[in-house]
């Protein structure tokens, strides 16, 4: 009973924070065992697992017959056996789906989702001196994990514009093809001009990271800046709705590895490990932007001057920090230990971001915590104009960062020892003032 009473209190907790309706299950997570419980978690079930609607009919015939009783079974319901072996990390490899109607789970879009996803990886920490290094040498040489497949990536972000062929679905509609779903918040960032909107991973494969993805809203900026972004990402819009529609067409119609391809030059990844490739290939501008531009776009949005260079291009990545080992399981412990390592080995970079008044940013219910490291600097190509003449030059400009993020349990669970916990029983989301400081 005891198992029982743990089990459908997970499933509640995962309902609950998948914003359901809670009216629909009379039981608020952590709520005493009753005579409904049972019934409650097993239409839980239904709602976590994403029957096909034709099943959820069949389903729904059975559960009127359910009795009120402790010892009643669940209904004729029995999940599907899956083909595809599901990962635990997203470094040790992810899965997908496309932009077409194909199934989440079938087989072609987990492995699509897998190979995208790692790729994107790849590609981020190729161009991120910071991420390999707290990675290679204060996770893995320091034994707070195994291996990097152990890593666990709470997010992955995304910078765009909201204009036409751009905007958060030009990104959210390809993971939602990857088995991703939209959540209802939307954070605003009224100072900054922003807006930004946040995925779960798939049903299926809840390990995957969330994906977060906030857009400039570029008809708030004054009219000269306004004129820049939209003259350097005309040719990207045109670039990215060909690609967009190569990665649409049905796996059935079009080797996998061709839609691979379109949707990793999406992002900008190239098929080469040339992260100077990387970078080039996720910009929204077609030929070098002139510095002058740059720097005026700069000091008025600095997301503006990044985005409009970077792209498509992963901006962060986050790892999770509470299933470290406990004394570098919070985000304050895990930010000191950082620096504390950057020091003994002579390491240039992991300066932390103190934007806001501190490194950690805490969310207003104190169950979220998220630090960072201010952003690498990478060359990229400007055009310079003098009295008579225009120059190529090369200059070192804000690129990506890493974040860490400590989720702790909710109410509900917050006597559950650690190490049994869930990501279904920590918090979820995020929190406007947290990111606003760290979009710093």
């Amino acid at each position: 009973r005891t198992e029982k009473k743990k089990l459908m209190q997970s499933a509640l907790a995962t309902i609950h924070s998948r914003c359901v309706d809670s009216s629909e299950l009379m039981v608020e997570p952590g709520s005493m065992f009753s005579e409904t419980m049972y019934e409650n978690c097993v239409r839980a079930a239904f709602l976590i697992s994403g029957v096909p609607q034709s099943r959820s009919y069949h389903c729904a015939s059975k559960w009127n017959t359910v009795r009120r009783t402790r010892n009643t079974h669940a209904p004729g319901f029995s999940r599907p056996q899956r083909k595809c072996r599901q990962s635990d990390s997203l470094y040790s490899g992810v899965r997908p789906a496309t932009m077409s109607a194909e199934s989440p789970d079938s087989c072609s879009v987990k492995k699509l989702r897998d190979s995208v996803l790692q790729s994107l990886l790849d590609g981020y920490r190729r161009s991120t001196p910071d991420a390999r290094y707290v990675e290679a040498e204060v996770l893995v040489r320091r034994k707070l994990v195994t291996s990097r497949h152990d890593i666990e990536v709470d997010h992955i972000a995304f910078r765009t514009f909201a204009l036409d062929a751009l905007g958060i679905d030009s990104v959210g509609s390809v993971f939602v093809a990857l088995g991703y779903q939209y959540a209802e918040d939307e954070l605003l960032f009224q100072s900054k001009h922003l807006r930004a909107r946040w995925l779960r991973p798939p049903i299926s494969a809840p390990a995957l990271p969330r994906v977060f993805i906030s857009e400039l809203l570029v008809d708030r900026l004054p009219k000269n800046l306004q004129s820049i972004i939209e003259q350097h990402t005309k040719g990207a819009r045109l670039r990215l709705e060909k690609l967009r529609a190569q990665a649409s067409v049905p796996t059935g119609s079009i080797a996998i590895g061709d839609r691979e391809q379109a949707l990793l030059a999406y992002f900008g990844i190239t098929d080469t490990s040339d992260d100077a490739s990387d970078k080039a290939a996720g910009s929204f501008c077609g030929t070098p932007l002139a510095y002058e531009n740059y720097e005026l776009l700069a000091e008025h949005s600095e997301y503006a001057a990044w985005t409009l260079l970077h792209g498509n291009s992963v901006n962060h990545a986050a790892i999770s920090v509470h299933d470290f080992p406990e004394h570098v399981s919070s985000c304050a412990s895990f930010s000191a230990f950082l620096q504390n390592c950057a020091r003994e080995d002579a390491y240039p970079g992991c300066e932390l971001n103190c934007a806001g008044g501190g490194v950690v940013k805490a969310s207003a219910d104190g169950l979220l915590l998220q630090s960072s490291t201010l952003a690498s600097r990478v060359g990229r190509t400007f055009v310079q104009r003098g009295s008579d003449s225009a120059l190529l030059v090369e200059k070192k400009v804000p690129f990506a960062y890493v974040e860490f993020v400590e989720r702790r349990p909710l109410a509900a669970f917050h006597t559950i020892p650690r190490h049994e916990l869930d990501r279904s029983m920590r918090r979820d989301g995020f929190e406007a003032s947290n990111a606003d400081s760290i979009f710093e």
